[in-house]
């Protein structure tokens, strides 16, 4: 065979393969894209929620078959912006600003997923997540067979396959008290270094850290006491003056010359030094006439607290009782008040110096248990003694026969107190407006009605929970309750509760409400006057046609008798 003849079909041959490959890649293309579209809307979205346990690494091993298997033959640019689409806009501004200045188009699936893992992971150390599912307590409308479920979650994130060396050490930092932060930070340190490197950690090296730390920490404390008083005694003395030594001390000849001598007192000086303090604003310095305040009607005077308060940041509670086993004091009866909570009348302690009102346990269980919400303070009792302080809740109670919303704290104790925010509330109701006889002004208040009436259009005020932002979304009135009102809002779908702070009035939707009322009104008047136009033009046409048959009739009549008087008239001529 010759060499051209075989170079013929050696080329005829090519270009039936390119063909060939060009058929059978065409339909390729198509299938990558028609399971591109069906792997987006089979995955689901990713939002990282660390409180519910939502992390990209648990989110990832739900979808990963996705990926590996139904996603094979997918080129890995496709894998790469299949993830990128399922991740939620602030993750995903996360992860991109972490990135910059790569891009995420242009890293591998396998890399890109790592990152994701690390940056959208649950951070906290093992100590941390082990006295949270320690501390898991199941609620009373909460399942059990569903806390077991969550219980077991936890433990597994936690890895609480304990040693009796690391139970030992969840134990005592737990344990340690509130104000020894920095201690407990040290040695959560030091046994999370020991644990990443593999190493054994005992409670013994734990607690050598931790008085190694405190040692060193006084002995700072102690140098800078040391530099403190080396600085004050070096500081020389400037601007002194020279104390006048008295009679008595000197030697000098004058003595008198010590001797306070007698002037006589200055009447307008000792007039001006009286303490003034305006009863209105309650500041001092001027009288009440003289307050800029007085005509101001939007001012509230303020509580002027004294600077002797060393814990205005703690409420007081100085209830005192006397332990006296031998009775050799006669103990006088507590004041008490009886208060009602619904049906149920509860005596407790009046107490003027407490600044709080405090139930105890068996008291709030006899009430139904109400929802209580957590605190961050705590009390102080007399000589500094702390009271722990679990919670409070707000209730109606009925105080000599008045309704009165009261502030209750749970307090683990024995006694309940009606400290001064409960008196107060009692004693502003119970206070009637003192008027001067010869004012001739009226009372400055007027009777508060119905901000918002039933029907009225407002803008409620609503928080989105992705994105943070404060919205103002349309609505209508639906009703009043005790301090809020009910309010149907169409874009959610739903009717929200609202206070009178997150409730504005949108004037546009009441004008255009209004305007429409007005012209339905107008419709049914001119409905109304255009029947009885109908009805006078009748009958004003009934008159017409009745005149015009009377003025005939006469006419008619007429006629008859100029015919009659025609006919005499030709009669008398022919005779």
């Amino acid at each position: 065979m010759d060499a051209k003849v075989l170079e013929k079909l050696l080329k005829a041959q090519q270009e039936h393969f390119e063909k060939m490959l060009v058929r059978l890649l065409k339909p390729s293309e198509m299938n990558d894209t028609e399971l591109y579209s069906k792997l987006v809307g089979m995955i689901g979205e990713f939002v990282f929620d660390l409180t519910s346990g939502m992390t990209f690494e648990s989110w990832l091993g739900r979808h990963r078959s996705y990926f590996e298997e139904e996603g094979k033959t997918l080129p890995e640019s496709s894998k790469v912006r299949l993830l990128l689409s399922k991740l939620g806009p602030e993750e995903y501004a996360q992860i991109e600003r972490k990135m910059l200045p790569t891009k995420l188009s242009e890293m591998k699936f396998d890399e890109l997923c790592n990152e994701l893992v690390k940056e959208f992971s649950d951070h906290r150390s093992k100590l941390l997540k082990r006295f949270e599912a320690l501390n898991v307590k199941c609620s009373a409308l909460q399942d059990i067979v569903e806390f077991g479920n969550v219980v077991n979650a936890q433990c597994e994130r936690a890895e609480m396959a304990l040693s009796i060396e690391e139970l030992k050490i969840l134990i005592f930092i737990s344990g340690m008290p509130s104000d020894a932060t920095s201690v407990r930070q040290v040695a959560m340190k030091s046994v999370e270094n020991k644990s990443e490197k593999g190493h054994a950690v005992t409670l013994k090296e734990v607690i050598e850290e931790c008085r190694a730390y405190m040692a060193n920490k006084s002995e700072a404390l102690y140098l800078v006491k040391e530099k403190m008083s080396e600085v004050k005694k070096e500081v020389p003395e400037v601007n002194t003056v020279e104390k006048v030594k008295c009679w008595k001390d000197s030697e000098s000849e004058n003595r008198f010359e010590c001797k306070p001598k007698w002037t006589k007192p200055n009447v307008k000086y000792q007039q001006n030094v009286i303490e003034k303090k305006c009863s209105h604003c309650g500041r001092f310095g001027h009288w009440r006439m003289h307050c800029k305040f007085l005509n101001d009607k939007q001012y509230k005077p303020k509580r002027q607290w004294s600077d002797n308060n060393n814990h205005s940041g703690s409420p007081h509670c100085a209830i005192l009782d006397i332990f006296d086993p031998m009775q050799s004091v006669e103990k006088e009866e507590w004041i008490k008040q009886k208060v009602k909570f619904g049906e149920l009348d509860i005596e407790m302690i009046v107490d003027t110096a407490s600044q709080i009102n405090v139930v105890n346990k068996e008291v709030w269980k006899s009430i139904g248990q109400p929802k209580i919400e957590k605190v961050n303070y705590s009390g102080i009792g007399l000589g500094d003694n702390k009271v722990e302080i679990e919670g409070k809740f707000k209730s109606k109670v009925k105080v000599k026969d008045k309704d009165v919303f009261m502030e209750f704290h749970l307090v683990n104790s024995e006694v309940s107190i009606l400290g001064l925010p409960g008196l107060k509330e009692v004693s502003v109701l119970s206070q009637k407006p003192k008027y001067n006889k010869w004012s001739k002004k009226k009372a400055n208040f007027k009777i508060q009605k119905n901000a918002f009436p039933n029907g009225t259009k407002v803008k409620v005020k609503n928080t989105n929970k992705r994105s943070g932002k404060i919205e103002w979304l349309k609505g209508e009135i639906v009703r009043k309750t005790d301090n809020a009102w009910k309010i149907k809002v169409p874009v959610l779908k739903s009717i929200v509760t609202r206070s009178f702070k997150e409730i504005r009035r949108d004037e546009w939707s009441n004008k255009k409400k209004l305007l429409n009322e007005d012209i339905k009104r107008m419709n049914i008047s001119e409905e109304t006057i255009v029947s009885e136009s109908s009805v006078t033009s009748s009958s004003a046409s009934a008159v017409d046609n009745s005149k015009k048959i009377k003025s005939k009739m006469k006419d008619n009549v007429g006629n008859k008798s100029k015919m009659k008087e025609a006919e005499d008239e030709d009669k008398q001529m022919e005779t």
